[in-house]
């Protein structure tokens, strides 16, 4: 393991232990609404502080873009690393005492490419991370996609925003679609911790519309290092500039770009 695989690996688990201590004082936390259906809390950001500080204090030269504290450089001469961090994806389900949630970490080398990632669930001793051409791991067991071949027996998670948002109107109508194309659909309102189950095998495949860099980055690489395959939704590569992506196996991506493309 090298040494930003490393404090990765230490930031997530240094966040997960404030996230997991505020399950205990949920009554006592500010909550603030973004948007709708999207809140954010104290937590949130000390949790995005404490990742920053454990980074720069190990790579000081590397920028990091955080979903709370947007894009910072280091303090020292830039070094060309960039780290993305989402410090606690399901906000809104934590704030309502529902524990899937996690904080998700990933850094891009000076070429652009995600090397490494970490997600890791604050309420059960899970830790998923990957290391690009190294496979990924929850724990030290080697992750592997599903390989379920039919889409009329996958089960799928998507992100559906709340029908408040600008976006509801564009997303429904693909979300009915991948809807009556699968097996079961779930909604379960942490998209990092989505595609960590997909890298596991526990879900066939995941699809977002409508979300940022920080929900996606690091669990693209773990899907990809567990033998899947990620893409945006015309089936190409810019799933981060375009803030989608599906991802899933081999065999099943194609089926999931194809029934997205027909929906209106």
């Amino acid at each position: 393991m090298d040494a930003r695989h490393a404090v990765a690996i230490a930031a997530a688990r240094a966040a997960a232990s404030l996230i997991r201590a505020g399950f205990t004082r949920l009554g006592h936390i500010d909550v603030e609404q973004k948007t709708p259906g999207d809140v954010v809390t104290a937590l949130d950001r000390a949790a995005e502080a404490e990742i920053r500080r454990l980074i720069w204090a190990a790579f000081p030269g590397d920028a990091i873009l955080g979903e709370e504290g947007g894009a910072q450089a280091g303090p020292a001469t830039a070094s060309g690393w960039r780290w993305i961090v989402d410090p606690l994806d399901g906000t809104y389900n934590f704030v309502h005492g529902n524990p899937h949630v996690c904080t998700s970490i990933a850094c891009l080398n000076p070429d652009g490419e995600i090397e490494i990632a970490v997600i890791k669930d604050p309420m059960r001793v899970e830790i998923f991370h990957a290391r690009r051409g190294a496979g990924a791991f929850n724990g030290d067991v080697r992750l592997q996609v599903n390989h379920r071949e039919v889409l009329g027996d996958a089960l799928v998670a998507m992100v559906v925003p709340s029908a408040q948002n600008a976006a509801f109107t564009s997303v429904w109508p693909k979300f009915e679609a991948v809807t009556r194309a699968v097996g079961q659909i779930r909604r379960t309102g942490s998209a990092a911790l989505d595609m960590a189950y997909v890298a596991a095998g526990r879900l066939d495949g995941f699809v977002v519309m409508s979300l940022r860099s920080w929900d996606i980055a690091a669990g693209a690489l773990l899907v990809r290092e567990a033998g899947g395959a990620v893409c945006d939704l015309q089936g190409g590569d810019a799933y981060m500039q375009r803030e989608q992506i599906i991802a899933s196996n081999a065999h099943l991506v194609p089926d999931l770009v194809r029934v997205l493309q027909s929906a209106a």
